[in-house]
């Protein structure tokens, strides 16, 4: 409950802050009693899994689009994703990763950033995201960017793409 994605969070999905830094930070944030390899693991206790219904979507996809992908996400949950789930990993021509771009979603730069790494303009890309704030962000440049709830919409905007 004490838990917030504060500055701190925001700096640390940047790169601006290391992992240790920023493990402190919610050691004295959460009040915890525990030695950093806890924190670190109870961190990464968030991946539970993958969406196996989406991953057959992206591999789908892949036959026929280029695939990327733009995470915000910190230098210890990428080493922790990068490491459970190389199969998914593997899907993508390349992953975007906030703390290596130094942006992070919603800004509108980092869009920008990322799209000009691929090769397009924002028009030219398909954008999956769960937050609403950054398919709205994604939009306003342009993108066609398509909210995700479920792994039905995206097969539906992959259906509406590839009809194409």
């Amino acid at each position: 409950q004490r838990f917030v994605t504060d500055i701190a969070y925001e700096r640390h999905e940047r790169g601006e802050i290391d992992g240790t830094s920023y493990l402190r930070h919610l050691r004295e944030l959460l009040e915890l009693d525990a030695a950093e390899p806890a924190i670190r693991a109870g961190w990464n206790a968030l991946f539970v899994g993958e969406i196996s219904d989406t991953v057959a979507l992206v591999r789908e996809a892949a036959r026929y689009l280029p695939c990327f992908a733009f995470t915000n996400t910190n230098r210890i949950h990428q080493q922790a994703w990068s490491a459970a789930y190389p199969g998914v990993v593997s899907l993508f021509e390349q992953i975007f990763a906030s703390s290596e771009l130094g942006l992070r979603k919603p800004e509108p730069r980092a869009f920008v950033a990322v799209a000009r790494r691929i090769g397009l303009e924002p028009a030219e890309i398909l954008f999956f995201d769960d937050m609403r704030q950054n398919v709205e962000s994604a939009r306003s440049l342009g993108m066609r960017a398509v909210q995700v709830a479920q792994p039905t919409d995206v097969r539906n905007a992959l259906d509406d793409v590839l009809s194409v």
